[in-house]
């Protein structure tokens, strides 16, 4: 097996450190670096960091050719890269037999903001052995494009699925998780629901007027808490951003393998994981999701939506997608 070094975000609820401990199961010596961490982060402020980009590119791509040149037939798996130069992985790829993977978890097209995507991560895709992308829409796009001759589909997953949960239980509460912001904000003001409550990083920042500041838990939440209020729940919103329009996003696998009863947009791609009315409910607009939020709590008994829900998202955890990845390794090898 490879050495396997991972590139990205070193918060304990990133996608990155998902991987990470998938990763390490397999292989012990599995590593993840944070090389962004140790840029000054008053050179990250909004009004500056355009200014500053280039040496943060810089900074970085320094700092990856460091790790990784004395690394020999390495499995590099990357998650966004907008800050790293082609040129580096281009090096690194040839001079030891290195394999690099790029995974995006947002739109790579999206250049509106730096820590998302920049020109350096257009650039530097058609370097890396495999691209892999969420979205089946941006993966068309990037196909159309022809960035990059090995790109595969690989959508969000879970960390962890409860085993069992009490059945009957009382179940009292709607509940949201996530970090705040204006969209997010303007959204649930519309949801006039005394039980709602919303738990997350930000929403201090929500506005005096905010109908749900006095169910507000504004800190960020581990996945056992998360775990814990949805077993209280009857229903867990999941909002979509506009980049994950017609896709999905990393809730839709989590709120149902937590033991959550999900209630969310609508996509071609969400409907094929689960089973409308059984295992998701979609909703079309948050007059349409309060009337079917004040139908579903007069039904008291949720177990059933439960045991579905479960059954459905069963195959869709991070290790079935650490799988998938060494699938596609071999097959692009």
């Amino acid at each position: 097996m490879r050495n396997i070094i991972i590139f990205g975000s070193s918060s304990k609820t990133s996608i990155e450190k998902k991987y990470f401990f998938e990763f390490k199961k397999i292989n012990k010596l599995t590593k993840i670096y944070d090389t962004d961490l140790y840029f000054p982060k008053i050179l990250k402020l909004n009004f500056i960091n355009k200014i500053f980009l280039f040496p943060r590119i810089l900074f970085n791509s320094i700092l990856m050719l460091i790790i990784c040149y004395n690394s020999k037939n390495s499995l590099i798996l990357v998650f966004k890269g907008q800050f790293f130069l082609s040129f580096i992985i281009k090096f690194l790829k040839r001079r030891n037999n290195n394999y690099f993977i790029n995974f995006n978890g947002d739109d790579p097209f999206n250049l509106s903001i730096i820590d998302i995507s920049t020109k350096s991560l257009i650039k530097s895709l058609k370097e890396y052995n495999l691209v892999l992308i969420w979205s089946k829409r941006i993966l068309k796009k990037i196909k159309a494009r022809k960035i990059s001759k090995n790109i595969e589909y690989l959508p969000f997953g879970y960390d962890k699925i409860i085993n069992s949960y009490n059945l009957k239980k009382n179940r009292t509460k709607i509940i949201f998780y996530g970090t705040w912001d204006k969209h997010r904000e303007n959204f649930l003001n519309k949801i006039r629901l005394d039980d709602l409550y919303i738990f997350g990083t930000g929403w201090q920042h929500s506005s005096e007027t905010f109908f749900h500041h006095k169910n507000i838990v504004s800190k960020e939440i581990g996945t056992n808490q998360i775990i814990k209020e949805i077993s209280r729940s009857y229903a867990v919103i999941n909002i979509f951003r506009e980049q994950n329009y017609g896709s999905h996003n990393m809730k839709t696998f989590e709120i149902p393998a937590y033991g959550g009863i999900q209630f969310s947009q609508y996509s071609k791609e969400v409907i094929s994981f689960f089973k409308k009315n059984q295992s998701i409910f979609f909703y079309s607009s948050a007059r349409d999701l309060v009337k079917k939020l004040k139908k579903f709590k007069k039904l008291n008994s949720f177990d059933i939506f439960i045991k579905n829900s479960l059954k459905d998202v069963k195959n869709e955890s991070y290790k079935e997608r650490v799988n998938k990845i060494l699938e596609y390794v071999k097959k692009h090898n």
